[in-house]
């Protein structure tokens, strides 16, 4: 009787200390990677620490506040990232490319982007266009200002306030860039949402646009009417996410004659399947019936 009760507590014993080895480890760990984002955050680079702090204030990181003062938060919001991160050494802007030409991944992100008919194109709440032969894009149902079921919805003192915004017109044509809640109402748009950045304007793709690395979706229009959506998820461990700048390159290398950021917030879905982005349930949904591969 005394043999069994020793060898029942020599193997609690054994089973308490592999516990305790894993619980020493884990805190070890988490230690060593606070000890590294302290010395990256107040470290010599402050290259590096001004990429990492506005990283983690768009990520909403909850030890923003831990590694970096007010003002370098604040600062964060206008960060831009250096030219070498978007451009080679000829000037041009580079991107990889995976077979097919709808897969796009960069150092940080994996995305995809397709074309759509203006003529399809809707606004939905939550994932109402996550169904068989549609494609949905998730977007983040706390906006600036949105117009929806022939209501328009803003925030702020609205009148003569003006929002980025992305609006389409009855003639399927999107109208990018800053608007009144005034402007907006009397434009007859079919829908409309506000928007982060204007990434492409009349063709030129914009710069500077200030930001870190995030998931992000974009939309934009070609001269021909047609649309882009597109949209990138976050990958690997640091720098994860893509800048405004690189997404600017993007869409102005497919063609778009104006794009602009919206607020991502799910992911995009085709036929169904998660192409890129999350599972996250979404405030609103864009959505189009019928698609091909953008070429």
């Amino acid at each position: 009787m005394s043999r069994v009760t020793y060898h029942k507590n020599k193997t609690l014993t054994r089973g308490f200390k592999i516990h305790v080895t894993a619980g020493v480890t884990a805190a070890l760990a988490c230690l060593a990677v606070f000890a590294l984002c302290f010395v990256a955050a107040r470290g010599p680079y402050r290259s590096f620490a001004k990429r990492l702090c506005a990283t983690m204030t768009e990520k909403n990181s909850l030890f923003t506040g831990v590694f970096f003062t007010s003002d370098e938060i604040a600062a964060s919001k206008l960060y831009y990232p250096p030219e070498e991160s978007f451009e080679n050494e000829n000037g041009t802007r580079e991107y990889k490319t995976c077979a097919g030409g709808t897969a796009l991944e960069g150092d940080g992100w994996q995305g995809f982007i397709i074309e759509v008919s203006s003529s399809s194109l809707m606004l939905a709440e939550n994932q109402a266009g996550v169904q068989s032969g549609r494609i949905s894009l998730g977007l983040d149902g706390y906006v600036d200002a949105v117009f929806f079921n022939n209501c328009l919805s803003y925030a702020g003192e609205g009148g003569l306030e003006k929002y980025c915004f992305v609006g389409q017109t009855q003639d399927g044509k999107l109208h990018i860039g800053a608007t009144t809640v005034v402007d907006a109402a009397n434009a007859a748009y079919l829908w409309g949402i506000s928007a982060d950045r204007v990434l492409v304007n009349g063709g030129v793709p914009c710069s500077s646009l200030g930001g870190g690395y995030a998931s992000r979706a974009a939309i934009g229009q070609r001269e021909d009417g047609t649309v882009l959506i597109f949209t990138a998820g976050s990958a690997g461990f640091y720098p994860c996410g893509i800048t405004y700048d690189e997404m600017a390159s993007i869409m102005y290398s497919y063609g778009a004659q104006n794009a602009a950021a919206l607020k991502l917030k799910g992911g995009l879905y085709v036929n169904a399947s998660l192409r890129a982005g999350s599972k996250d349930m979404p405030g609103y949904s864009l959505t189009a019936a019928g698609t091909e591969a953008a070429k």
